[in-house]
């Protein structure tokens, strides 16, 4: 929460979990240990009737709007985590902005999937050009999956009118054709995969078209 809060509900009650986080948003579960993740690091805790305790950390410096090269502005900080069969941690982290190509140049890059192999060790690019991955999963098969927020307010991109305009829509923004333009899917990730963020998005109309 914005608060810094993680909360426990167990039929009907409240409960804090842990308190006094920097804006903690994903979390997950292997066996006891329970992973959290907070907009500049990831930790883990030994979860045990109804409490968590002894926080590790997993790993810490992941850019939020405290990062000096930031400014103090960055618009996805929150950060979700999944482990994988073999115990890598992913952590998403989002882009600074609705178009931002340094992000994909940064140390460790943003709008990027991240991962810590089992064991520990900095944190390495596993996909990149994902402009904010809010949610990721894994798969029965193994395989690492994320919901993406791909750009807001894209251009109408054609020299025709669209819908009931009366001439042409070309370089409008559009409320009804913005909201599936891009598409924002749920995308299988594997080692190296660009989905192409901020140079190239996905559209809809070519999809369609693909499929009839």
């Amino acid at each position: 929460t914005t608060n810094g809060t993680v909360v426990r509900l167990t039929q009907g009650k409240v409960t804090q979990l842990l308190t006094g986080l920097n804006q903690p948003h994903g979390l997950t579960f292997t066996g006891s240990t329970l992973y959290v993740a907070q907009s500049d690091r990831v930790d883990t805790y030994t979860y045990a009737d109804g409490r968590a305790t002894n926080p590790k950390p997993v790993v810490t410096g992941l850019p939020d709007a405290k990062s000096p090269e930031l400014g103090g502005t960055y618009a996805h900080a929150l950060k979700s985590v999944v482990v994988g069969n073999d115990g890598s941690v992913y952590v998403s982290v989002g882009s600074t902005g609705n178009i931002s190509a340094n992000d994909l140049t940064a140390k460790p890059p943003r709008a990027s999937i991240l991962r810590i192999q089992p064991g520990g060790g900095a944190p390495q690019a596993f996909a990149t050009g994902v402009r904010n991955g809010t949610g990721l999963a894994i798969a029965p098969d193994g395989a690492v999956w994320t919901a993406v927020n791909n750009r807001d307010n894209v251009q109408y991109p054609y020299d025709r009118p669209f819908g009931d305009a009366s001439s042409s829509s070309r370089g409008k923004v559009i409320p009804d054709y913005v909201r599936d333009h891009p598409v924002e899917p749920l995308a299988k990730l594997t080692a190296g995969r660009n989905l192409g963020w901020p140079y190239c998005n996905p559209d809809a109309d070519v999809v369609l078209r693909q499929l009839d």
